[in-house]
């Protein structure tokens, strides 16, 4: 009998980190190519959320320096920025030049000619809503899990459960696979835009693809 709650515990534990390590899912994205000046426009317009990532066309190595406290000396570090990692940062501004975000608590410039992408992601009011909705709906999944796996070892007899193991495992089923939940409403509907520079897009007449159908970008 003890070996079986000692199971149930370990199950209910291995569910849980799986939940709450669990990765929130890739959302759908929408390309849309695009020159300098109207991705410009896309950053600056406040359709989108300031953090942003970029991807660039070759490797870029950039110097962090950082502040140690106020009896250290500050610290530089070089970091080689590769194209095939998304550089994520705030987005602070974009000029005719360039743009410029926050990359590790560092201002960092990158001049057009070396960004091969951009992603942004559409701000919306109703994803807020979504997450809610699958935080809730995840209270009563998990309470019905994380019960049923308490219970596997009194083999149908109540009276063999302890009561404090009942609630432990319950609990931290629920609020496992609520957490879990909420990560999968995280992503609920949200569909990024991957901006693709190309200078001769100006010149091109509007595709007429689904992607760019369904672009917020007109």
């Amino acid at each position: 009998m003890t070996s079986e709650v000692g199971m149930a515990k370990s199950c209910a534990l291995l569910l849980s980190v799986a939940l709450l390590a669990a990765p929130a899912g890739r959302a759908e994205s929408v390309v849309v190519r695009a020159d300098w000046q109207k991705a410009r426009a896309m950053l600056t317009q406040g359709e989108y959320r300031p953090r942003i990532a970029i991807e660039l066309k070759s490797p870029k190595r950039v110097t962090l320096t950082q502040n140690r406290g106020e009896f250290h000396p500050r610290s530089r570090k070089e970091v080689e920025l590769k194209p095939s990692k998304w550089v994520k940062g705030k987005f602070i501004e974009a000029t005719d030049a360039g743009v410029q975000l926050v990359f590790r608590e560092h201002e960092i410039s990158f001049m057009r000619g070396e960004v091969n992408k951009i992603r942004l992601v559409p701000l919306k009011a109703d994803r807020k809503k979504k997450r809610w909705h699958y935080m809730w709906a995840g209270i009563p999944v998990g309470f019905a899990a994380g019960l049923l796996v308490s219970l596997m070892p009194c083999r149908g007899d109540l009276n063999e459960c302890s009561a404090g193991g009942v609630l432990f495992i319950t609990g931290i089923t629920m609020v496992a696979t609520t957490f879990g939940f909420y990560k999968l409403g995280r992503r609920a509907g949200r569909v990024d835009v991957i901006v693709v520079l190309d200078d001769s897009a100006a010149s091109k007449p509007p595709a007429t693809s689904q992607a760019e159908r369904t672009s917020p970008v007109k």
